[in-house]
Formats: C-alpha cells, sequence, structure tokens
C-alpha cells in the first residue's frame, strides 16, 4: 500500500513561547515518511517526511516571524476552525457591525 504525500499547516500561536525551535532556511527536522508540515502563515516547509504523530505540541518560530505549533490530534484543527467560524458570526452579528456596514433595522 502507498501512502500519499500531504502538506499540513501548523496552527498560528498568538504569542511566542519560550521554548520554541528557531528554524532557518532549511527544514528543521527531515524524515522518510509521507507528511510536511509547514509554516501556517507563510507556508515554508519546517518538518518534510514526518508520520502522523510526531512532533506533538513541538513550537517552531519560522523565518518569517510567526509562531506555528504542531496539533496534538487531528481534531484539534476541527475545534479550532469551528471557533473562528463562530467569531467571524458573532462579528458579523454584532449591532454596531450591522449599523457600520449600513444595516440599520432593528432587532
Amino acid at each position: 500500500m502507498l501512502d500519499s504525500h500531504r502538506v499540513t499547516r501548523l496552527l498560528l500561536l498568538d504569542n511566542e513561547v519560550p521554548h520554541a525551535i528557531r528554524a532557518g532556511d532549511r527544514a528543521v527536522f527531515t524524515g522518510d515518511a509521507s507528511v510536511d508540515y509547514v509554516c501556517g502563515s507563510c507556508g515554508a516547509p519546517l518538518c518534510v517526511g514526518m508520520r502522523d504523530g510526531d512532533l506533538v505540541g513541538i513550537v517552531f518560530i519560522c523565518k518569517c516571524g510567526a509562531c506555528n505549533r504542531v496539533p496534538a490530534l487531528a481534531t484539534e484543527w476541527e475545534g479550532r476552525l469551528r471557533e473562528s467560524q463562530a467569531a467571524a458570526r458573532a462579528r458579523s452579528t454584532h449591532p454596531h457591525r450591522r449599523a457600520a456596514a449600513g444595516d440599520h433595522r432593528r432587532r
């Protein structure tokens, strides 16, 4: 059975953490498996040839300055996506946002 190659964008963190690994011009870790982890901001390769579950929770600072974390589980991405979608809906339905956008209806 052949493994398909997959590129996975890492989760961006708001703040730098003291134990983060600084990346240079090349990938920090290389292996011979099928998953590449890339910066969640610029897409630069941080780790290539990894397996699912490798490097769980490791934090990298990309050469672009973005702070990236390898998620604990694939479901963490789904949870973060749901949170960001809910936040976007809340911003778009906020009364001041509607008024600023020209929607002056009473609710």
